[in-house]
């Protein structure tokens, strides 16, 4: 069912599709549910299933375009990835944690960008030291990734 009116009561059984949706009164989803775009709860919110963060797995060279949630390095041998600044207001507040899965000196390039916590050419790839768990948690603010930890990474 399509939403084309501003206030849309659900109703058991039906699909919503629709640019913009108001629900009056409670709104009880089970199931998996998907949402694309910018989502904004007013209110309370409760989660009995939790929620999920975005996961994703790279086993190959290239860019990360992923920015939040886990994405894993399981390349049998030294992955080299890049990763663009993030786009200012749209994505500030996001976190990515980037972790290896496989052991080897992993490397994150922002060179493309204002390197790591805007240190330019100081701080703009990441190492990793070469162990399992070895990992980089960034936080996208101002259109800059900061790091909020890193553990057996150096930046240089």
């Amino acid at each position: 069912m399509t939403a084309n009116q501003s206030t849309f009561i659900p109703r058991k059984g039906f699909d919503i599709e629709a640019d913009n949706v108001d629900v009056d009164g409670d709104l009880v989803v089970t199931g998996t549910t998907a949402f694309t775009g910018a989502v904004t709860f007013t209110g309370a919110i409760t989660a009995t299933g939790g929620i999920k963060p975005q996961y994703a797995e790279v086993g190959a060279d290239g860019a990360i375009t992923q920015k939040s949630g886990v994405l894993a390095i399981n390349k049998g041998s030294a992955c080299a990835l890049t990763i663009a600044d993030p786009t200012d207001v749209t994505d500030d507040g996001k976190t990515l944690t980037i972790i290896a899965y496989t052991a080897h000196a992993h490397t994150i390039s922002n060179a493309g960008g204002s390197g790591f916590n805007i240190g330019g050419t100081g701080s703009d790839v990441g190492t990793f030291g070469g162990a399992i768990g070895d990992n980089l948690v960034i936080v996208a603010s101002n259109g800059k990734w900061l790091v909020v930890s890193k553990v057996n990474v150096t930046l240089a």
